[in-house]
């Protein structure tokens, strides 16, 4: 159980970092097209 959680804890880290990345890159994109 403990390798699993660990597991989903590094996913939903991972996602949250990629979105954040994501979502800084889409933002400066659309700001520099304004």
């Amino acid at each position: 159980m403990g390798e699993f959680f660990a597991f989903i804890c590094g996913m939903f880290a991972g996602a949250s970092v990629g979105l954040i990345v994501f979502a800084l890159c889409y933002a400066a994109d659309k700001g520099d097209r304004m």
